[in-house]
């Protein structure tokens, strides 16, 4: 799972681990050495940006390509300037990746945790279904404690042809109890969790994909695939 996540681009495994007694080995060779199963809870630290490219690559059938915010340059003259950029590499099988995405469409469909959010959206545009997963981290008290309140809110959707994470949290102090969210008290916001962030997402998003089609390809439909 360590090694999967670093060829998805999950690249702040590699810093150091802040909990390890000599604070000279990274998170994911903790991980690894410790066999620690809560690794896949997603305890371990990421920015928006890893998470997207990473849920980018379960939509484009286990390719991986890293993040670039350039589209394009042009020189002086107007013309296009070549922009070199990291090669694109297969992580995962495609019948991993769609099965994936057959898994990650719960969550807004039916009884999935963001179904609610999604609710008007999908009334409106029956041919659409997002792919993605909620996410929350508790916060912690001034001793360092976890506490009943959450510090940060997630939610990381894909279709087959955008990935984009919303993460809600505290920038000066990500382990404060989240505050400041417009219409609601802070008791309100520290009570809540990633269904928010979906909405905030398919609020944000909600007019880009308005009116898209679109259907997930088929685990089995791969060649020499293993039916399931």
């Amino acid at each position: 799972y360590v090694n999967t996540a670093l060829n998805l681009g999950m690249t702040a495994l590699k810093e150091q681990d802040p909990n390890s007694p000599h604070k000279k080995i990274s998170i994911a060779k903790s991980v690894t050495d410790q066999r620690q199963p809560t690794f896949t809870y997603g305890y371990a630290p990421t920015s928006p940006l890893q998470l997207t490219g990473a849920y980018a690559a379960v939509a484009n059938d286990g390719t991986f390509c890293p993040p670039s915010p350039i589209l394009s340059i042009k020189d002086s003259n107007g013309k296009d300037v070549d922009v070199p950029r990291a090669q694109c590499t297969s992580v995962m099988s495609p019948q991993v990746a769609r099965l994936a995405q057959q898994v990650l469409t719960g969550t807004t469909h039916d009884i999935g945790t963001s179904a609610p959010e999604f609710a008007d959206f999908y009334s409106s545009d029956p041919g659409a279904s997002v792919a993605g997963k909620t996410g929350t981290v508790n916060a912690t008290d001034a001793h360092g404690n976890p506490a009943t309140t959450n510090g940060a809110l997630w939610f990381a959707g894909i279709t087959p042809t955008l990935a984009a994470t919303t993460a809600l949290f505290n920038i000066d102090n990500p382990n404060k109890p989240i505050t400041g969210l417009p219409g609601m008290s802070d008791a309100q916001a520290g009570l809540l969790t990633g269904d928010f962030a979906a909405h905030v997402w398919i609020q944000a998003l909600g007019s880009v994909l308005q009116g898209k089609q679109w259907s997930w390809p088929d685990p089995n439909d791969i060649p020499n695939a293993t039916p399931i």
